[in-house]
Formats: C-alpha cells, structure tokens, sequence
C-alpha cells in the first residue's frame, strides 16, 4: 500500500463550451486567499516536478513539521521518497477552494507516475501565508 504525501491537490479551472449559442457563464472572480491558496499549488506542483523535497518542506504548515520532528526525523527524509513518486509530470487539477478564516480546503485530482487519484488538500495561514498540512478543520 502506497503512503500518501500530506500535500496533494491543485489547481486548473476546466472552462466548458457551449454549442456557440449561448454565452459561457461568467466565473466569479478569485478573491485574494484562493489567489494565494493556487499559487501556493503552483509551487508544490514545480517542486513535485523537480524532485525538490526541500522545496516542498517550505510549504508545509509547522504542525506538520513538528510532528515529523517529533518521530525523530526530518521533513526531507520523510517527503522524498513520496515527492519522487509524483515525477516531472505530475499534475494538478483543483476543482473547488472553500476558505473559512485562516484555513481551506481544495478538492481535486492529482496525476502521478502511478496513475490518477481524487482527493482532498487542507491548508493553514501562518505568517500570511497559505501552506500545506494534513488537519481538516
């Protein structure tokens, strides 16, 4: 069985078309935490495809890292092997952001090296910034 990464899901609006008869409809425009939620996806997914755990381990909230410390260990050791089973084209597809004061939730798709997988990604505010962590709130 496969451990998942507490860091998952991102972000592509997929536009629908019509027949040409109607307008789309307008998608409301993104508000400043769902901004920076995506761009914080954005970041995971580059650091994903570059095999980069320590670029990972700066998006993920500090509860997860002391809990990785706390086991005796460190964030590289235990995101490596996991960020190195998304490979150079993984990707990202995020299908809903909810924020609800300094956390979120994205609901999406994540294509790795092993397939497809449906899921859902928490995420903190801490010092401003939107990072990664495992605790649905």
């Amino acid at each position: 069985m496969r451990r998942t990464a507490p860091l998952l899901l991102t972000l592509a609006l997929v536009a629908c078309g019509g027949d040409g008869a109607e307008p789309p409809a307008a998608t409301p425009p993104m508000s400043a935490d769902e901004q920076a939620i995506r761009h914080t996806l954005e970041r995971y997914v580059a650091a994903v495809r570059a095999n980069d755990a320590t670029a990972v381990c700066r998006l993920t909230a500090r509860e997860v890292l002391d809990t990785i410390e706390a086991i005796g260990t460190d964030c590289e050791s235990v995101i490596g092997e996991q960020v190195a089973e998304g490979g150079p084209r993984y990707q990202l597809t995020t299908e809903s952001v909810q924020v609800t004061g300094d956390y979120a939730m994205t609901r999406g798709r994540a294509a790795e090296s092993d397939g497809p997988r449906d899921g859902d990604q928490p995420l903190v505010r801490e010092g401003g910034r939107w990072l990664l962590t495992t605790k649905a709130r």
